[in-house]
């Protein structure tokens, strides 16, 4: 019977009659099988082959199976590799899995349990190379991490935006990524200019107004040479404004002027000078009570909002922190010249259940400072419990102010969520986890609103 479509998978023992049994075994029920009795010939064929699953004997002369785990790992952390050993028990099996391995079997294994161990570990393979084909693709173009839905409907905007002349108005909480977002719209617009970015809360009132629109020598103190302003070092281009409501109702006055004229004036200037340049604007504030509150001009809010995108935060799409974690560990770690480091499923279920109120920025600085501590190669519970010992817990965080039943009720469908997401969505992981029946966990999942988010490009 073919299975998971001729799958190919590479066994691993340096028993050669106990490699010829499993071969005959696997293929019968029509898998492709390639195997190795040493270390080096099981990482030459993963490297030129490329199997879909490793079976590997966690006895090994030489180089033993914990040893190759790592390296089998390290080489594609995409691929499941299940450990199998007549010598197994508790500590072998969870050093194993801390160590990267996505199952652990002990011998002897019956046939049905070997082949559903199999078959399960080949799926959750595949999703992960789907989700990690799908982000490769999504950062090669966005440069942004993230497949959930919220970002698919972010980088829909963005695909709709970015050819037009369009204003954009990015919101959304601090650390949301909106300088991402208006980076990507500049880059996918073929403007040919410039992109600068502006944070309007770093400037005083008056020199704002110097940055953006240039200046005349002389016309104020300090202004010792003329200054063409960032609207002119930017034309052709796309200028952002993070933080627009932190401009004086004369800046905003001075933007609209340009929005709609395309006019800049420096300061202590009578000329003007013209301009193409497209504006981006950001704000982590609510615009609409800036503008009720008479903080912000009402017509320069309806100029900018012709197309809005709003950024989720991130505790609205859990699901991401696992791509977003192994995106910071690969650039953490290339940065402090560490080799790769890995969290366990634990960590990881951790880090996807915590409240994040600092959003993408505040993980990847946590994720940055776990790298710059860290005095193993593998990161498990115990060491995220630490690093955020200084901080109150950032589950309990999420509810606090809620009555019981709804912090109840939002509690356990963070946790169900965690840790599916944690599993790569694989029911039988998670309902033993979480030791309830899979039928229940599908009955939970269904009371509590929990879908699983399409992982397909």
């Amino acid at each position: 019977m073919k299975r998971q479509g001729a799958a190919h998978i590479l066994v691993v023992d340096d028993e050669q009659k106990a490699l010829d049994i499993m071969e005959d075994i696997l293929m019968h029920e029509g898998y492709r099988v390639s195997t190795a009795t040493t270390a080096e010939e099981a990482l030459r064929l993963a490297e030129q082959e490329n199997p879909d699953l490793v079976l590997l004997d966690l006895v090994m002369p030489g180089v033993n199976g914990m040893e190759l785990l790592r390296r089998l790992v390290a080489l594609d952390s995409t691929r499941p590799v299940v450990m199998i050993s007549a010598h197994g028990d508790i500590p072998k099996a969870v050093d194993a899995i801390l160590q990267g391995a996505t199952d652990f079997l002990q011998k002897p294994v019956k046939l049905p349990d070997l082949l559903r161990h199999i078959q399960e570990n080949l799926q959750k393979g595949q999703a992960l190379r789907r989700a990690a084909a799908s982000a490769a693709e999504l950062y090669e173009r966005y440069g942004m991490v993230g497949t959930s839905r919220q970002m698919r409907e972010v980088y829909s905007i963005i695909d709709r935006a970015a050819p037009t002349d369009a204003t954009v108005l990015i919101l959304g909480e601090t650390g949301t990524g909106k300088e991402l977002v208006a980076s990507a719209i500049h880059r996918l617009s073929g403007r040919k200019g410039r992109f600068v970015a502006v944070n309007c809360s770093a400037f005083p009132e008056g020199l704002l107004e110097s940055q953006l629109f240039g200046h005349k020598k002389g016309a104020f103190t300090g202004a010792t040479r003329d200054y063409e302003g960032i609207f002119v070092h930017a034309n052709g281009g796309t200028v952002f404004l993070d933080e627009l409501c932190s401009m004086s109702l004369s800046a905003q006055a001075k933007v609209l002027r340009t929005l709609e004229s395309g006019e800049v004036q420096p300061v202590g200037s009578e000329s003007v000078r013209m301009v193409d340049v497209r504006l981006i604007g950001a704000s982590n504030r609510n615009i609409e009570e800036e503008v009720r509150a008479g903080r912000f001009r009402e017509d320069l809010y309806y100029r900018l909002n012709v197309v809005k995108i709003q950024l989720p935060p991130l505790r609205d799409r859990r699901e991401d922190i696992p791509q977003l974690v192994g995106h910071f560990l690969r650039q953490a770690c290339q940065e402090q010249h560490k080799p790769l480091i890995r969290l366990t499923p634990a960590a990881m279920e951790a880090l996807v259940g915590s409240a994040w109120t600092g959003n993408v920025r505040e993980l990847r600085n946590f994720i940055e400072r776990m790298v710059i501590f860290a005095d193993r190669e593998v990161i498990d519970l115990p060491q995220i419990r630490h690093a955020m010992s200084e901080d109150q817990d950032k589950l309990e965080l999420s509810y606090v102010g809620l009555p019981l039943r709804e912090a109840r009720r939002r509690f356990e469908r963070d946790l169900i969520r965690a840790k599916l997401i944690a599993n790569a969505w694989n029911m039988n992981a998670t309902a033993e986890q979480l030791g309830i029946e899979r039928t229940n966990l599908y009955r939970k999942m269904r009371q509590l609103g929990i879908e699983q988010e399409s992982q397909s490009p």
